[in-house]
């Protein structure tokens, strides 16, 4: 097939930044990256759902 694809591609040198709006919210001390022969990786852990839950009332 030969075809290469790709997710997102830059090449330069020098500093950059990039900013990006994640859809959802993330544990923000969890975050880790890692540079690998010119690939950067990201790790963003999801923050938990928080699930609904009962509390009973006590009448009197």
């Amino acid at each position: 097939d030969g075809k290469i694809s790709y997710h997102r591609r830059e090449i330069d040198s020098g500093s950059f930044n990039r900013a990006v709006t994640l859809p959802c919210r993330v544990q923000t001390d969890a975050i880790s990256a890692r540079l690998h022969n010119g690939i950067l990786t990201l790790d963003l852990p999801k923050v938990a759902e928080v699930k609904p839950r009962s509390i009973r009332i006590a009448t009197s």
